[in-house]
């Protein structure tokens, strides 16, 4: 060994001091393993400081490039070293694949990264866990690139590669799984999750990577199954979720075995984030702002300690995505509340800190921002400004995900009926016929049929409105998609007589999700009724009053323009910081 790499190996112990100092001095023991670099050094050496250095800058900054470019030459000079470096190349390669997992997408970089994969495989057998993660990546990123049946493939053969490893077994698959509901937007068959649940009751129950495991299995099939809006099918999943991050919290830790894919706070974060769309779904307005204000302090909390501590990226992304899907519940609660400043600093803080994270976080999020300022809009009463935020909507290449861009066209088609704008909303609504989004989920699949079913009834169609509508209501009513079922309730009602007690359930829930409009007009609806049957409906005629007040044009707007960032509801393209307060 040359005097360099002596003096090399002093500086990495250096910086290994540093970093496990509490917090760790990250900046120096950077510096130090830089200062390694400078050394004349044996590319032995020299190989394993980069490999060091790429480590600290993926683990303790959000610099990927720095990370990318470290780990990249330290892969490079070991494969030219033979079988000694084989272990350290291979862990090289699985921080390379997270690092391009999570880092801006690019068609080269994923090429590059399953050639890589495919030809370290054999290599990588060796070692059970490095074996593990590449194939996980190798999915990940079919998965990403929307290469279905090349994933569930490279699934299909992880699970006869680790089929004497039961934990990794189930893993990959419910991985399969997640892939088919990602992907295609299917479920596995009752026959492999009777497999599953026998592999799962094999397990020792007690150990911490069976725990792992089973919330793995809860919180994938929890998020499938409350996309597709099925509230009422995935109830005990939630509790049984809440019930474990309570002990998980209780207990003060989430003991990691094997694989590490959350622990308890970001465990507690997903569940938080579970409850607001499961609350939203069902019109509880009062639990969605607790379970956020909750999920909020534990983000903020953990974004504290992933300055000081190494975070895994995925962990982290995980957690930047979830914080942005929280401030996206919660800012259309606040719209249909009636609170637009409070939804237009939900919507800020999501542009803010998509902004903050990269451009590949603003991308991703870009048509819901551009959605939310266009429903803001429609509140507003401006519906002009409104379609041009649902158009700007389509123009993110994440729109191109199905349900996103059904649900943003509808929304547009919604715009072009209130402006009476009849060939734009044709020109939509030939591409949201039945058969062309039958592979879209459930509540995506049902709001374009309410489109349909309210566009027949505007011309007057009444029994092809009345057949949608019962569909409709029949969907809504199995799931408890509370809001869904009412607003079809209350148009059917217009043309078919109905009791009162057919309208109280909607009264209710509208007042419990305090959505005004659709408060005002079910009280409405219910004075008519009453007034049908020869009643007295004068107290729900002064309720929709009240509501009106709330809903009164010149209220919303004089509220909407005290807010510090109301300038956004102008930006339809670009960058948007110049519609932000310049001290923001």
């Amino acid at each position: 060994m040359s005097t360099g790499d002596h003096v090399a190996m002093t500086m990495l112990a250096m910086a290994e001091t540093l970093r496990q100092l509490k917090p760790p001095k990250v900046k120096m023991a950077i510096k130090c393993t830089k200062g390694a670099l400078t050394l004349t050094l044996s590319p032995e050496m020299a190989a394993h400081v980069r490999f060091q250095l790429g480590k600290l800058y993926f683990f303790y900054t959000e610099n990927l490039d720095l990370a990318l470019q470290c780990l990249e030459i330290a892969y490079d000079m070991m494969t030219r070293m033979g079988d000694y470096f084989i272990q350290p190349r291979l862990e090289a390669l699985t921080l390379i694949c997270e690092a391009l997992i999570h880092g801006p997408p690019s068609a080269a970089s994923s090429t590059r990264m399953l050639t890589l994969i495919r030809s370290e495989l054999a290599n990588a057998k060796a070692f059970p866990t490095i074996y593990a993660k590449l194939f996980f990546s190798y999915i990940e990123v079919c998965t990403i690139e929307g290469r279905a049946d090349d994933a569930l493939e490279a699934c299909q053969v992880a699970i006869q590669q680790f089929v004497d490893d039961p934990i990794i077994n189930l893993y990959f698959r419910l991985t399969k799984n997640m892939v088919s509901a990602r992907v295609a937007g299917t479920v596995c068959d009752e026959s492999e999750t009777m497999v599953i649940g026998q592999l799962i009751n094999r397990l020792d129950q007690t150990s911490p990577a069976t725990a792992n495991l089973k919330l793995f299995y809860i919180c994938t099939l929890l998020a499938f199954m409350l996309s597709d809006g099925k509230t009422r099918s995935s109830r005990q999943h939630l509790r049984t979720l809440q019930s474990e991050v309570q002990t998980l919290s209780k207990d003060g830790t989430c003991v990691q075995m094997g694989i590490r894919w959350m622990d308890t706070v970001p465990l507690t974060v997903f569940a938080c984030l579970m409850t607001i769309v499961n609350s939203a779904l069902q019109c509880n307005y009062e639990r969605a702002a607790k379970y956020y204000t909750i999920a909020v302090r534990h983000i903020q909390d953990y974004s504290a300690r992933a300055s000081r501590n190494p975070c895994e990226y995925g962990i982290l992304r995980s957690v930047q995505r979830m914080r942005m899907a929280l401030n996206e519940m919660m800012a259309l609660c606040n719209i249909m509340a009636c609170h637009p400043s409070m939804a237009m600093d939900n919507i800020r803080d999501m542009v803010q800190f998509s902004q903050r994270h990269g451009g590949v976080l603003f991308e991703e999020f870009g048509p819901a921002i551009q959605s939310l300022l266009g429903h803001y809009c429609s509140y507003l009463r401006e519906p002009g400004a409104a379609e041009k935020h649902f158009i700007a909507a389509t123009k993110f290449k994440s729109a191109k995900d199905k349900n996103i861009w059904v649900m943003t066209h509808v929304n547009l088609a919604i715009t072009y009926l209130a402006q009476c704008k009849h060939a734009e909303f044709y020109e939509i609504a030939d591409q949201l016929t039945p058969n062309r989004i039958s592979s879209c989920s459930l509540i995506v699949r049902n709001n374009a049929q309410f489109l349909h079913a309210f566009h027949a009834y505007l011309l007057n169609k009444i029994a092809e409105c009345r057949t949608l509508i019962a569909e409709c209501m029949e969907t809504a009513k199995t799931e408890d998609l509370f809001r869904l079922h009412g607003l079809s309730v209350l148009l059917f009602s217009i043309f078919v007589p109905v009791n009162a007690e057919v309208i109280l359930p909607t009264l209710d829930w509208s007042k419990k999700g305090h959505d005004h409009s659709l408060h005002c007009w079910s009280n409405n609806t219910m004075a008519r009724v009453l007034a049908s049957h020869g009643m007295d409906g004068s107290a729900y005629v002064e309720a929709a009053r009240k509501e009106m007040a709330l809903l009164d044009e010149g209220v919303i707007r004089a509220e909407h323009q005290t807010n510090p960032s109301a300038a956004l509801v102008q930006w339809f393209e670009g960058d948007p910081a110049a519609f932000l307060p310049k001290d923001e």
